[in-house]
């Protein structure tokens, strides 16, 4: 289809909650060791009868993340973050149901029911973990550094009765969106370039349009230039929608260290068949195994 371009005062509701930088997103240049040391590694949520929203807010501690979760049925979310400094906690809200807490490397699995509170977080790795019906917020502050070099923030977004999937791996950060079967609910992706111009890698098929103009469906060519202090905005209007966003400095694509930054063979995550490309061979390989896993 013929992607289209609309104004981003359409999705005002979902840009009043998102408004400051990289909720999720990495710089290319630390800028020294200022945060707080919490990393999100892993988002997988979603599903029929789900919402999921991430929205930031800028306070005088630094920017303060959320992510809610709610389900009318029995979908989970799972959650992944990566803790490299010491009295880091994360808040949590639960409603009608138990969200489970397993320090990576540990035999504990703390539960937390109905209520709030905080949960303290080591240094090491952390999953948290939440099976509807019910809700779930979770929410954390790190201190403000933006570092030097340019990349593309994911401040926030609003799936409803679709997935996400977030599983980074190096410099490689490919934020996959699913849209929703239900014709009513339109899913919104808030993008925005941090320490200027932007060429952001997306991929998408489907009924997707956005505020800007898009490369052309499923193409090879999925660089767009997107100019700093601008906040832009992708949607999926159903089912057919399936959005790929490369999210940090779009730098080189090994971890960092010569190892391979993910994927099935290739040299970064979102390249699922191998082909050292991120493209729509990769979106079918994506639908084909779309869904549950495991037992």
């Amino acid at each position: 289809m013929t992607n289209r371009t609309i104004r981003a005062s359409l999705l005002a509701p979902v840009l009043a909650l998102a408004l400051v930088p990289a909720a999720l997103g990495s710089s290319g240049d630390d800028g020294g060791s200022e945060d707080n040391g919490i990393r999100v590694v892993l988002l997988q949520a979603g599903g029929d009868g789900t919402t999921v929203i991430l929205s930031t807010n800028s306070t005088s501690l630094g920017t303060e993340y959320s992510l809610s979760f709610t389900a009318d049925a029995r979908q989970s979310i799972t959650f992944g973050l990566d803790v490299a400094g010491a009295s880091n906690v994360i808040a949590y809200e639960v409603t009608d149901s138990t969200l489970t807490h397993h320090p990576i490397g540990t035999a504990t699995y703390e539960p937390y029911t109905t209520g709030s509170g905080t949960i303290p977080l080591v240094v090491g790795g952390h999953q948290l973990s939440y099976a509807g019906p019910g809700s779930v917020t979770l929410t954390w502050t790190e201190s403000a550094n933006p570092g030097s070099e340019p990349y593309l923030s994911i401040p926030g977004f609003f799936v409803e009765g679709g997935t996400v999937s977030y599983h980074p791996a190096g410099e490689q950060q490919w934020l996959w969106f699913h849209g929703s079967a239900e014709p009513t609910f339109v899913n919104n992706i808030v993008l925005q370039p941090v320490n200027g111009d932007v060429e952001a890698s997306l991929v998408w098929v489907g009924n997707v349009y956005a505020s800007f103009p898009l490369p052309d469906e499923a193409s090879d060519q999925s660089t767009v230039t997107l100019p700093e202090d601008g906040v832009f905005t992708v949607t999926m209007e159903d089912a057919t929608g399936i959005v790929g966003i490369r999210l940090g400095d779009g730098g080189n694509s090994d971890g960092g260290d010569g190892s391979d930054g993910g994927g099935s063979g290739g040299g970064c995550s979102g390249d699922l068949n191998g082909d050292n490309l991120v493209n729509g061979a990769d979106l079918a390989l994506l639908l084909g195994s779309w869904g549950g896993c495991g037992e």
